[in-house]
């Protein structure tokens, strides 16, 4: 199922209300239900089932997903961080991951077609390993500036200014 023009604005909008910074969508995926298991306890939660969009975001973390359910105040959000989850169980209709802030529960995203499910689990696991990556740059930039005083000059403007500063 493709949207239009005028449905996929629609649709940002109402995402945007949960989440101002979403910049676009990336892709998405029908008759989708989350559940949380807790381990302990062996019990099994819904927590939403509705449409899965998954998402880029004009600030950190750069990725998350949601499932919406607009007949429902029931939904779920999550970032999609590399230092924060762990994704398995790739190649069938069901996509389960953990979260280190929370190893008691095991969360799954349980997709009607199997093909969605494969698809956005191989998506979601390039962004967080793209965020992981991400994350590595910065750290190797903040090492080099803090250990040899290397930085980057975001424009030539501030460049001529500290240099005249310098002279003065």
């Amino acid at each position: 199922m493709m949207f239009s023009e005028m449905e996929k604005n629609v649709i940002l909008r109402t995402l945007r209300r949960h989440n101002p910074f979403i910049s676009h969508i990336i892709d998405f995926a029908s008759q989708v239900e989350a559940y949380k298991h807790n381990l302990n306890t062996q019990t099994e939660e819904l927590i939403a089932e509705g449409t899965l969009f998954v998402y880029s975001s004009y600030v950190r973390p750069y990725y998350g997903f949601i499932v919406l359910n607009p007949l429902n105040q029931k939904s779920l959000f999550e970032p999609v961080q590399y230092s924060c989850m762990e994704f398995f169980n790739l190649e069938s209709h069901s996509l389960k991951y953990t979260r280190y802030d929370n190893m008691t529960f095991e969360h799954c995203l349980s997709f009607a077609n199997k093909g969605d499910g494969n698809r956005i689990g191989h998506l979601l696991l390039h962004l967080m390993e793209h965020e992981e990556d991400d994350a590595k740059e910065k750290q190797d930039l903040a090492y080099r500036t803090q250990h040899f005083g290397i930085y980057e000059i975001d424009s030539d403007e501030e460049f001529e200014e500290d240099i005249l500063e310098e002279v003065d």
